[in-house]
């Protein structure tokens, strides 16, 4: 009895707990610093390789008869300009605030939950980044010669589409999406809560992104379909790891 009293004072105590919490905030910052050093290695001279494979994509999506991003986007532009400004503010608040925050509330509220759904996202993070260095690929919004238009750009946040704002993300990481992959699995995530109002934002949070991802020109739908499959296989590979490691 001595014996596990103490080894519970020593896990809970202070320094362990703060040791916890460096930890973890290297485990998340590690993996954005990662994601930076694989982007400064594979985003050089890419643009005509990304240009070539967005041709691809999209006479895939022709071919199979789903190419409604240019239509979708300029129905936008031309008769409902405030819904596609309302879509260019989701596509960056609803996504890392959204994220962030639900995670700090995890990590406090409900360690192994926190635990679980962070490795799914850190297993997707590595599977998207092979992709993004063997598939890259330029969103729409590089494709005008199909009709589409840099939304944010032109109807802003304009700093969003800064050079400056360029430096922190892969411009040529279009497939898949994790914008809406990851939005899924959150959604998910709130919808499991068995909480009304969370069920229903957890049905609205990845339709609302879909919306946002296409309309504003960042990613084709095909994107989203492989960021969905990614959280899938992602899901089914970590449930994997868990049964052959229990």
């Amino acid at each position: 009895m001595t014996g596990n009293s103490t080894l519970k004072r020593t896990i809970s105590s202070p320094s362990s707990r703060i040791f916890g919490h460096i930890r973890e905030v290297i485990i998340v910052l590690g993996s954005y610093i990662a994601y930076m050093v694989v982007r400064k290695f594979i985003g050089i001279d890419l643009g005509d390789i990304a240009v070539d494979n967005a041709s691809k994509v999209i006479n895939f999506e022709l071919a199979f008869g789903f190419f409604w991003e240019p239509h979708l986007q300029r129905w936008a532009a031309e008769s409902a300009k405030n819904f596609l400004v309302f879509l260019n503010w989701s596509y960056i608040l609803t996504f890392y605030p959204v994220i962030i925050t639900t995670a700090l509330f995890l990590y406090t509220k409900d360690r192994p939950k926190y635990h679980y759904y962070r490795n799914i996202v850190l297993l997707s993070f590595v599977i998207a980044l092979v992709v993004f260095a063997v598939f890259p690929l330029a969103p729409p919004r590089f494709m005008p010669e199909y009709g589409f238009i840099d939304a944010i750009a032109k109807y802003g946040p304009s700093w969003y589409s800064s050079r400056d704002a360029a430096e922190y993300y892969n411009a040529f990481a279009a497939m898949p999406s994790l914008h809406f992959g990851w939005t899924a699995l959150f959604g998910v995530l709130y919808f499991r809560t068995g909480k009304r109002p969370l069920q229903v934002w957890g049905l609205l949070y990845p339709t609302l992104m879909f919306f946002a991802i296409t309309i504003t020109g960042n990613h084709y739908m095909i994107d989203a379909l492989a960021g969905g499959l990614l959280m899938l296989s992602s899901f089914l590979v970590y449930e994997a790891i868990l049964k052959y490691t229990s």
